[in-house]
Parts: structure tokens; C-alpha cells; sequence
């Protein structure tokens, strides 16, 4: 009940913010005098030709890999980082999760009895007890202060509102609304009016700077969890800088001779398998070139250099093994 209230309560602050800024909010020109590690998110996403050498590869990493989310979130459109990159207009997501890691790096760190990560001026969500059970409503809900034995019945909306004053305020900000002020701009007086005043009433709980955590990975593994059928895994040459030439070249070979045998299994499209040889042909002369060798097909190349890979003092832990460079893994039809 408690959970449902709180996504009540985001809500609420999300329909704020849209009509505050809008559907396609600008960003605040002195963002990076407040975070420089926002201002390099807001700055990339804000772009309509966004510039690869500037990717916040960092900052993506920890939003998505080392943020905690609910069970479902890999599947909304936004939930994985290549689909999250692929949308046209990612301001107003980017501010809700940025916002919840910097919630994350304040409150998951506290204590059970630590004020600081007391929501609201009420406390935080206490366990119902038994005498006080209802049928329905609310009054399902109780708070209760970590520094007080008093559970307090919740009333209204109004008891769940995050709390400006007190202990770890300075720390943590925790309405969205007051966030996405620090963050958004929206060329319009009346709206400015708002936001000044917003961010007036909410000083007291919004830090001087802010940087995110890098260190600090939030995210729960979960037993069993499979990869999604229609995920795409990233990879980029950055990814790979850890291999050694044996064991890019091993990869190599094992992806076209996978390739060749599903279009000779076809027997369709012979200008393809035609193509897929050459591309083997070219990549073998190459290798011949550059390391003076003598191979003459990309399966004696290919085993070369996978046995080559299990001795090569580059092998970088984690990423080699016999299990990755096997001659077994494609010796064999499926």
C-alpha cells in the first residue's frame, strides 16, 4: 500500500514538472556550476546530432548498471541503454533517473535507525501493527520517526511529503519537483516566477554541488536472471581493448566461419557466400602480411591463434578463458 502511495506521489510531482517545463524542457546554462557530471549527461542528450567522442559512457553505466530498479523497468522503452539512446527526447526520463540515483547514493547507505533517511516529517513506513489494522484505506499505512517509539496513522497526502527540515536535508534531495528546478529551464516569466520560488522554499534541502558516486554499485543481483531474447549487447572497441591480437582475430574468425556455414547450409543468395568468402580470403592474406605467416585457410589461422590466446601473457583475467577460445566451440555443427 505504502509503495502504491509513493508512486502516487512521484506522480504527482511528474505532472508538476511537465507542466513547469513542458514536454521538451531546455537545460539550465549554469547546471555544470552545480554538477559537471549532470551537466555532461544534459549536454549530450540535449543535442539532436549527439557527437560519439562525448558520450557520458561513465554516467550511462551507473544510471542503468549500478542503480537499483524495479523488476520491470528493462522492459519499458527507456529500460536499457541502447534503447534509452535511440529516443528522440530523453530530458524528462534522464532528470526522474538521475534523481533516484542520487536518492540512492544518500539513503541506501543509512542505518535502520539513522533520522536522515526519515521521508517525510512523519518518519518513513512502519510496519502496521496488529492492534490498528483497518479494511481499507490509508489507514493501512503508518509512520513512525526513527529517533521516537510514536507510529503515527497516515491521514493524507500531506504526510508523505518530503521533509525540508532537519538531518541529512543538506544531503539529499528528495522531491522531484525541486530536482528537476536545478536542472530545467523554460523560456517563459511565468514559469521562471515558479522556479525561483521553488528553489527559494527549497534551499535548505538541496546540496551546494553534486557528483555522482562512482564507486558505489546499488544494483541487486538477482538469481536466475536471464538476458531479454531482444537484448542487444553493446559492444565498442573500448570494450575489447583488453584482448590481445590473437583473441580479437580468434573472435573474428569464429563469427565468419559461423556465418559461411549457415549460408552454405542455405544454399540461397550465392553472390553472399561468394562475399563471405572473399571477406575470409582478404582477412587470412592480412594476417599473412602483417605477421608474416603462411596460413592457408581461416580454420588453420583461427586454431593458431586460439591456442596462442591460452598462453598469451595479455590474457586479461575475466576476459580469456579455454572455455571463450576453444577449438571445440566451432568445430562442430549445431
Amino acid at each position: 500500500m505504502f509503495e502504491h502511495i509513493i508512486h502516487s506521489w512521484v506522480g504527482y510531482e511528474l505532472v508538476k514538472v511537465l507542466l513547469k517545463y513542458g514536454l521538451s524542457p531546455g537545460v539550465r546554462s549554469d547546471l555544470n556550476d552545480w554538477s559537471h557530471d549532470l551537466s555532461e549527461l544534459f549536454a549530450y542528450f540535449s543535442e539532436k546530432q549527439r557527437d560519439p567522442t562525448k558520450r557520458p559512457t561513465t554516467q550511462l553505466n551507473i544510471l542503468f548498471d549500478q542503480t537499483e530498479h524495479c523488476s520491470y523497468f528493462s522492459k519499458l522503452g527507456f529500460g536499457k541503454k541502447m534503447r534509452f539512446e535511440k529516443m528522440s527526447n530523453t530530458i524528462i526520463p534522464l532528470v526522474i533517473l538521475t534523481w533516484l540515483r542520487q536518492l540512492q547514493e544518500h539513503c541506501f547507505k543509512l542505518s535502520d535507525i539513522s533520522s536522515q533517511a526519515d521521508w517525510s516529517d512523519l518518519g518513513r513506513y512502519f510496519a502496521q501493527p496488529q492492534s490498528k489494522q483497518v479494511s481499507k484505506g490509508v489507514n493501512h499505512v503508518h509512520l513512525s520517526s526513527a529517533t521516537t517509539q510514536v507510529v503515527n496513522r497516515m491521514k493524507s497526502f500531506d504526510d508523505i511529503k518530503p521533509k525540508k527540515k532537519g538531518k541529512g536535508t543538506d544531503k539529499v534531495v528528495r522531491s522531484l519537483c525541486e530536482w528537476a528546478d536545478r536542472i530545467l529551464c523554460r523560456n517563459n516569466e511565468y514559469v521562471d516566477d515558479i522556479v525561483t520560488q521553488s528553489i527559494k522554499e527549497g534551499e535548505t534541502s538541496i546540496q551546494k554541488n553534486y557528483a555522482m558516486k562512482k564507486k558505489d554499485n546499488f544494483k541487486r543481483a538477482v538469481q536466475g536472471e536471464t538476458k531479454q531474447e531482444d537484448e542487444i549487447e553493446e559492444f565498442t572497441p573500448e570494450t575489447q581493448k583488453q584482448k590481445s591480437q590473437e583473441q580479437l582475430l580468434t573472435v573474428v574468425g569464429d563469427f565468419m566461419m559461423d556465418e559461411i556455414k549457415k549460408l552454405s547450409k542455405a544454399k540461397k543468395n550465392i553472390d553472399s557466400i561468394n562475399s563471405a568468402n572473399r571477406a575470409v580470403a582478404c582477412l587470412v592474406q592480412y594476417v599473412n602480411t602483417v605477421e608474416q605467416k603462411a596460413f592457408q585457410s581461416i580454420e588453420e589461422m583461427k586454431e593458431h591463434m586460439a591456442e596462442k590466446a591460452k598462453t598469451s601473457k595479455s590474457t586479461n583475467a575475466g576476459e580469456s578463458s579455454s572455455e571463450d577460445y576453444s577449438e571445440s566451440d566451432h568445430s562442430e555443427d549445431d
